[in-house]
């Protein structure tokens, strides 16, 4: 999971390349949603479930 929120990173940065306007709006939405689903679960996966109390 880390290797693919390190691979969303390297793609949002280099979006900034990007001519498309609307397109790199709509990438960098999805990049985000991923990366934060990828770092949401790496988490749950080591034991940091921020839904327990």
């Amino acid at each position: 999971m880390r290797d693919a929120f390190l691979l969303c990173k390297r793609l949002l940065r280099s979006l900034t390349l990007a001519r498309n306007d609307e397109l790199e709006k709509r990438a960098r939405n999805d990049i985000l949603s991923l990366s934060l689903r990828a770092e949401r679960s790496s988490l749950i996966d080591r034991g940091h479930n921020t839904n327990r109390r």
